[in-house]
Protein backbone atom coordinates (compact mmCIF):
# COMPACT_ATOMS: atom_id res chain seq x y z
CA UNK A 1 0.00 0.00 0.00
CA UNK A 2 1.27 3.87 -0.40
CA UNK A 3 0.76 6.22 2.20
CA UNK A 4 -2.39 6.12 3.95
CA UNK A 5 -4.42 8.70 5.28
CA UNK A 6 -6.90 8.89 8.27
CA UNK A 7 -9.91 8.20 6.08
CA UNK A 8 -8.18 4.49 5.24
CA UNK A 9 -7.24 5.80 1.59
CA UNK A 10 -4.20 4.97 0.02
CA UNK A 11 -2.68 4.14 -3.32
CA UNK A 12 -2.29 0.70 -3.74
CA UNK A 13 1.69 0.21 -5.48
CA UNK A 14 3.11 -3.59 -5.69
CA UNK A 15 6.56 -4.01 -4.61
CA UNK A 16 9.94 -5.85 -4.69
CA UNK A 17 12.93 -5.16 -2.63
CA UNK A 18 15.90 -3.75 -4.26
CA UNK A 19 19.53 -2.77 -3.51
CA UNK A 20 19.96 -0.91 -6.33
CA UNK A 21 18.32 1.70 -8.49
CA UNK A 22 20.53 2.49 -11.65
CA UNK A 23 18.29 0.58 -14.08
CA UNK A 24 15.00 0.54 -13.24
CA UNK A 25 12.39 -0.99 -15.94
CA UNK A 26 10.25 1.46 -18.14
CA UNK A 27 7.23 1.99 -16.51
CA UNK A 28 8.22 1.25 -12.81
CA UNK A 29 8.92 3.67 -10.38
CA UNK A 30 11.36 3.81 -7.31
CA UNK A 31 9.41 4.00 -4.06
CA UNK A 32 11.44 4.87 -0.81
CA UNK A 33 10.05 3.34 2.72
CA UNK A 34 11.60 5.62 5.20
CA UNK A 35 12.40 3.90 8.64
CA UNK A 36 9.95 4.08 11.05
CA UNK A 37 8.35 1.83 14.30
CA UNK A 38 6.03 -0.89 12.76
CA UNK A 39 3.47 -3.33 14.62
CA UNK A 40 2.94 -6.35 12.64
CA UNK A 41 0.18 -8.16 12.29
CA UNK A 42 -0.23 -11.61 10.61
CA UNK A 43 -3.21 -12.19 9.08
CA UNK A 44 -4.27 -16.04 8.13
CA UNK A 45 -6.58 -17.20 5.96
CA UNK A 46 -8.83 -16.08 2.54
CA UNK A 47 -8.88 -12.69 1.04
CA UNK A 48 -13.19 -12.55 2.08
CA UNK A 49 -11.68 -11.88 5.63
CA UNK A 50 -8.96 -9.55 4.79
CA UNK A 51 -11.26 -6.31 5.47
CA UNK A 52 -11.87 -8.26 9.49
CA UNK A 53 -8.21 -8.09 10.30
CA UNK A 54 -7.71 -4.64 8.76
CA UNK A 55 -10.76 -3.77 10.59
CA UNK A 56 -9.23 -5.00 13.65
CA UNK A 57 -6.46 -3.27 13.28
CA UNK A 58 -7.50 0.26 12.89
CA UNK A 59 -10.90 0.15 14.70
CA UNK A 60 -10.28 -2.22 17.79
CA UNK A 61 -6.52 -2.94 18.19
CA UNK A 62 -5.20 0.43 17.62
CA UNK A 63 -7.41 3.17 19.50
CA UNK A 64 -7.26 0.57 22.52
CA UNK A 65 -3.63 0.87 22.89
CA UNK A 66 -0.91 2.72 23.56
CA UNK A 67 0.13 3.43 19.69
CA UNK A 68 -1.11 5.61 16.95
CA UNK A 69 -1.44 4.75 13.64
CA UNK A 70 1.40 7.33 11.63
CA UNK A 71 -0.57 8.70 8.57
CA UNK A 72 0.75 9.86 5.42
CA UNK A 73 3.32 7.52 5.11
CA UNK A 74 3.65 3.67 4.07
CA UNK A 75 1.23 1.34 5.68
CA UNK A 76 2.03 -2.20 4.18
CA UNK A 77 1.66 -5.51 3.49
CA UNK A 78 4.18 -8.43 3.09
CA UNK A 79 3.99 -11.43 1.36
CA UNK A 80 6.30 -14.57 1.31
CA UNK A 81 6.57 -18.12 1.47
CA UNK A 82 4.15 -18.07 3.56
CA UNK A 83 1.76 -16.88 1.31
CA UNK A 84 -0.86 -19.73 -0.64
CA UNK A 85 -3.27 -17.87 -2.62
CA UNK A 86 -5.18 -16.42 -0.39
CA UNK A 87 -6.24 -20.40 0.85
CA UNK A 88 -7.05 -21.27 4.54
CA UNK A 89 -3.75 -21.45 5.43
CA UNK A 90 -2.54 -18.66 3.43
CA UNK A 91 -0.18 -16.32 5.62
CA UNK A 92 0.67 -12.18 5.25
CA UNK A 93 2.03 -9.76 7.46
CA UNK A 94 0.66 -6.40 7.25
CA UNK A 95 2.99 -3.13 8.84
CA UNK A 96 1.61 -0.23 10.70
CA UNK A 97 3.75 2.40 11.09
CA UNK A 98 3.53 3.98 14.43
CA UNK A 99 4.48 6.68 16.20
Amino acid sequence: MGPMDKEGNFEYIACVPARHFEKIPENMVKKEISQSKYLVFTHIGSLETLHDTFDFIYNRYLPNSEYEAKWNTYHFEFYDERFNDFKENSELDIFVPVK
